[in-house]
């Protein structure tokens, strides 16, 4: 784009080398600006260019083209990313703005039992690291590729300790950054009844930690599994109930949202023989959230 740069412009008119217009002044001799091809030729594809960068033919019988491309192009500078695939950074962008997470991890199983064993709470799984709104300088039109974090598996219910949940995956943005997976909750551990009071489960490592399960004791249902991490883009799973039996509501839940950790199992604890058999599995640990990816120009 130019200002008007014919013989007759006004020079300086709005600052150094920013011309203007005159209408001239025939007692002073001075001429009203001259106009050329040049001049209007820039001026057409500055504003056509605005409406079809949008995708829209220029259509003659239509007068607000230009304010429906604005409003169009302002809405349009969002993308949001839930699954691994390249993008392409429009050709007039230099910097983008990410708010972005990578997957939590999983919730660790609480520790099974039998009529002389007995087990502690799962860890929460950890939440995976994030980041909002942050400035990244870009080449025009390049193209990007996103990689999205997976959830973390919770961990399978076990009669004796309990299996650590799997950690989430890795949020990759192109070569601009690395978003580490919050890491899987440990197991809760399990012991005979002379045992005594057992530690639960550590929580997943991650941003933050999830917390780390309830500690065992034989005679109370203390074993409950420690609550999963939350994110700005969802809240951690909740935890297992500790059980003297087999049961859904000793497992943990599932987290919500994006990058936020799953809930630990609960822990089998009391020493009496279980309905249809001697064992009864420790909590099962819930799932991590995936990543996520949003990109703002």
């Amino acid at each position: 784009m130019h200002r008007i740069d014919t013989p007759t412009a006004q020079k300086d008119k709005f600052g150094a080398d920013k011309n203007g217009f005159t209408a001239g002044n025939p007692q002073t001799g001075t001429p009203a600006t001259d106009l050329d091809n040049d001049y209007f030729d820039m001026l057409q594809e500055e504003l056509a260019g605005v409406v079809e960068a949008t995708g829209v033919n220029l259509d003659k019988s239509k007068h607000d083209q230009l304010i429906t491309a604005i409003h169009s192009l302002n809405k349009n500078r969002t993308l949001v990313v839930t699954s691994s695939q390249t993008i392409t950074i429009p050709d007039w962008v230099t910097e983008i703005y990410v708010t972005a997470s990578a997957g939590g991890g999983g919730g660790g199983g609480g520790g099974g039992g039998d009529t002389t064993y007995y087990g502690a709470g799962g860890g929460g799984g950890g939440a995976g690291e994030s980041i909002i709104k942050r400035k990244f300088t870009v080449p025009a039109g390049a193209s990007l590729s996103i990689t999205i974090g997976a959830e973390g598996v919770g961990a399978n219910s076990s009669v004796g300790t309990g299996n650590d949940g799997n950690a989430g995956g890795n949020t990759v943005i192109g070569n601009l950054i690395t978003l580490t997976g919050g890491g899987g909750g440990k197991g809760g551990i399990n012991t005979p009844t002379s045992g005594g009071t057992i530690g639960g489960g550590k929580g997943g490592t991650g941003y933050p930690n999830g917390a780390s399960g309830s500690d065992g004791i034989l005679t109370a249902g203390t074993a409950a599994g420690g609550v999963g991490s939350s994110t700005p883009f969802g809240g951690g799973g909740g935890n297992g109930r500790a059980v003297t039996i087999a049961a859904t509501e000793s497992n943990g839940v599932n987290a919500y949202g994006y990058g936020s950790g799953g809930g630990g199992g609960g822990g089998k604890y009391g020493n009496a023989s279980m309905g249809g058999g001697n064992t009864a599995p420790g909590g099962s640990g819930g799932n991590g959230a995936p990543g996520i990816v949003i990109i703002e120009w």
